[in-house]
C-alpha cells in the first residue's frame, strides 16, 4: 500500500511538474509576443514621428519661401512704381519750360506762315485783283524789254524759260490757252537768248529771284522790280487758272 501512494503521489508530483513548465513555456511565449508587438507598436510610432517630422520640415520650408517670395515680389511692385513716378517726374515740366515751348511753337509756325507767303512781297501795298495793260496772249521778250518794264512801275506777268526744258514744253501751250481764254498778256523771257551779263543781271534783278533758288519755268507777278505772286516750276491749267484769277482782272469773253 505504502509503495502504491508513494507512485501516485510521484505521478502527481510529475504531472505538476510538467502543467508548471508548461506554463512557464507559455508565459515565455506570451512575453515573446507582447515584446514583438511592442515593438511594432514602436516603430509605428515611430514611422509616424517621421512622417509628421517631413509634413513639419514641408510647412516650414513653404513657410520660408513665402517669406523670402513675397518680399521679392512687393519690392519689384515697389521698383516699377518707383520707376514709373520717377520718369513722370523726369517729364514734368516747370512753368518756363512751358512758356519757352510755347513761344518755340509760335515762332516756328510764323516761319512756315512766311514761307507760304514768301513768294509774295509784303512792301508793295496793291489791291488785288490788278488790270494789265497789253495785247491778250503771249510774247517773247529780250533782257532790255524786261528792264523797261520794271522802270515802268506797271504790274506785268512773267514766265521764265529755257530752250530743252522739259517742264517749259508742257508748260507753255498751258499759258498760251489760259491768256486768250481770259485775256490777259503773258511775257516770255527765254534764258538761251540771254548774255552771260544778261543772265547774271537777272538772278539779281527782284527780290524772288535774289532770295530764292529757281529754274525753269517760273512765272512772275511783278510790280516794278517787286514780285507780288509767284509759281516755281509746272502747274496744270486749273492752278494756273486760280493763279491769274486771284491777281488780275481777266475777261472770260475774250476768245
Amino acid at each position: 500500500m505504502a509503495n502504491q501512494n508513494s507512485k501516485s503521489k510521484n505521478k502527481k508530483n510529475t504531472n505538476k511538474a510538467s502543467t508548471n513548465s508548461k506554463k512557464v513555456t507559455s508565459n515565455k511565449d506570451v512575453k515573446k509576443d507582447t515584446k514583438v508587438v511592442a515593438k511594432s507598436e514602436n516603430k509605428k510610432v515611430e514611422a509616424k514621428k517621421v512622417n509628421n517630422k517631413k509634413v513639419e520640415a514641408k510647412k516650414d520650408v513653404k513657410k520660408e519661401v513665402s517669406k523670402i517670395e513675397v518680399p521679392k515680389f512687393e519690392k519689384k511692385e515697389k521698383e516699377k512704381v518707383h520707376e514709373k513716378t520717377s520718369s513722370k517726374s523726369k517729364f514734368s515740366l516747370t512753368a518756363k519750360q512751358k512758356d519757352i515751348i510755347l513761344i518755340a511753337l509760335v515762332v516756328v509756325l510764323l516761319i512756315v506762315a512766311a514761307i507760304v507767303t514768301g513768294n509774295k512781297d509784303s512792301k508793295v501795298d496793291i489791291e488785288l485783283p490788278v488790270a494789265v495793260e497789253g495785247e491778250a496772249g503771249t510774247k517773247t521778250i529780250s533782257y532790255t524789254e524786261y528792264e523797261e518794264l520794271m522802270n515802268s512801275n506797271k504790274p506785268f506777268l512773267m514766265v521764265i524759260i529755257q530752250d530743252g526744258c522739259g517742264y517749259c514744253e508742257m508748260y507753255e501751250p498751258v499759258v498760251e490757252e489760259v491768256a486768250n481764254e481770259l485775256g490777259i498778256p503773258v511775257n516770255y523771257l527765254n534764258l538761251t537768248n540771254l548774255s552771260s551779263e544778261e543772265s547774271n543781271k537777272l538772278s539779281k534783278s527782284n527780290s524772288y529771284l535774289k532770295k530764292n533758288q529757281w529754274g525753269t519755268p517760273t512765272t512772275l507777278f511783278m510790280l516794278g522790280d517787286s514780285v507780288i505772286d509767284s509759281i516755281g516750276g509746272y502747274v496744270d491749267k486749273d492752278k494756273f487758272v486760280d493763279f491769274v484769277k486771284e491777281n488780275f482782272v481777266v475777261n472770260e469773253d475774250a476768245e
